[in-house]
């Protein structure tokens, strides 16, 4: 049941605060989904598995199943792994839909 206020109606919730974040900021997180601190990020992709394993690192629980509907949505070719372009699109979807 949503909380509600005093007045017995229900309480509004706020959303989330927009972060925007710079390219650079997106290739270092590219890149921890890859699995290394540090690199270039052109040329490589990353699966659902590592969205699962940085996602449970950031304290986000997603099933198999979400995880592979988000890949789905954002995976521009088709061929079950997010290129950084992919991914920057997931970001900026994710920046103006918050």
């Amino acid at each position: 049941m949503p909380p509600r206020g005093r007045s017995g109606k229900k309480a509004k919730q706020k959303a989330p605060p927009r972060v925007s974040v710079s390219e650079a900021e997106l290739r270092e997180l590219y890149a921890l989904l890859l699995g290394r601190a540090e690199g270039a990020v052109d040329g490589e992709s990353v699966g659902v598995d590592s969205i699962l394993t940085v996602s449970a690192a950031l304290g986000l629980k997603f099933t198999r199943q979400e995880a592979l509907e988000m890949l789905e949505l954002f995976d521009s070719n088709r061929d079950g792994q997010l290129s950084f372009e992919d991914f920057a699109n997931a970001a900026k979807f994710a920046e103006f839909s918050s």
